[in-house]
């Protein structure tokens, strides 16, 4: 039985989530500004601050961008930390 717009709607979101947290943490790793990384993959600080936070659908464009740049695959974003 498929999911319900309800729980795919939760499963996005956590999603989003997760991978927010990650970017955010690769970031703090490296001892980076979000400035300096939004300026230097083409995203506003406001769309970067936004998607750190799992509040933003970023497009696969900024996806694939962020990865090159942290040198992680979309997949690496996705798991959960301590997974």
């Amino acid at each position: 039985m498929g999911k319900t717009d309800k729980e795919f709607a939760k499963g996005f979101d956590k999603s989003l989530k997760t991978i927010g947290v990650n970017l955010k943490r690769l970031r703090k790793m490296e001892g980076l500004e979000i400035a300096a990384v939004a300026k230097a993959v083409r995203i506003k600080v406001e769309v970067l601050t936004a998607i750190e936070a799992g509040t933003h659908e970023m497009r696969i464009s900024q996806l694939e961008r962020l990865c090159a740049y942290y040198q992680v695959t979309p997949a690496d974003l996705f798991k959960r930390s301590g997974a």
